[in-house]
């Protein structure tokens, strides 16, 4: 199950997730991509979750 930690969540996270295969933008070279884009790039490489702290994406 694929997982993808936006930039403003600490990366530290990616350890206590184990058995998930999770990334970062970093991780992708997908660091300052909009809104928009990244959706579409979520979709696109069918990630299954999306951990935000973006307050003006909508669900």
């Amino acid at each position: 199950m694929k997982l993808l930690l936006d930039e403003q969540i600490d990366v530290r996270l990616k350890t206590a997730l184990s058995g998930l295969d999770v990334y970062t933008p970093v991780d992708l070279g997908w660091q300052g991509l909009k809104n928009g884009v990244l959706g579409r790039k979520l979709t696109e490489y069918e990630f299954a979750f999306f951990v935000t702290a973006d307050k003006n994406l909508p669900f």
